[in-house]
């Protein structure tokens, strides 16, 4: 599967389910701008798989370390 199906599979899942937030790990995709009411907080890891914390917009995540 490719990864703009698997990016719309999973944005379809969090609307379906409406997730306030969600984590991912080991990504090798980070362009969630397809995801649309989310904004992607990332942390690229020294070997290009990332991790992100997705949340709605209307959540606001401070002191994100």
């Amino acid at each position: 599967m490719s990864v703009g199906g698997r990016v719309r599979i999973l944005n379809e899942f969090i609307h379906k389910q409406e997730i306030d937030i969600i984590l991912l790990q080991e990504l090798i995709h980070t362009d969630f701008d397809m995801i649309g009411g989310y904004r992607a907080h990332l942390n690229v890891g020294i070997n290009k798989r990332d991790t992100v914390i997705l949340t709605r917009e209307q959540i606001s995540l401070t002191n994100i370390t």
